[in-house]
């Protein structure tokens, strides 16, 4: 729990400094994502605004789609992660974790 603040305050100032890069986007919706909601003022209802942003800035972001469907899983919206997923796996079939990702969102 340290280092929480001080990654988020990092995370700040590159978002700042590339506010046009997707992947920024995502490194700072990932950091929320895991963050205690109570104690740190993450989780996922912060971290799904950044996934949808990085989509914007870059709708072939496949670690986008995939973080924005994992992100609305943890909200417990569960229709939506796994056409996410299938996005994700569309964009980088070549990458494991988006490939076993569908399953974990259906539950198989």
């Amino acid at each position: 729990m340290r280092y929480g603040p001080k990654a988020k305050r990092v995370i700040a100032k590159a978002v700042e400094k590339s506010p046009k890069s997707s992947n920024v986007y995502v490194a700072r919706g990932v950091g929320n994502l895991y963050l205690l909601a109570a104690q740190l003022g993450g989780g996922a209802s912060v971290a799904i605004p950044d996934f949808r942003k990085a989509i914007e800035i870059d709708p072939k972001n496949a670690e986008a789609w995939i973080y924005l469907g994992v992100g609305l899983r943890n909200d417990r919206r569960r229709t939506k992660p796994v056409r996410l997923s299938t996005r994700a796996l569309q964009l980088n079939p070549d990458r494991f974790w988006v490939r076993q990702t569908p399953r974990q969102n259906t539950g198989k």
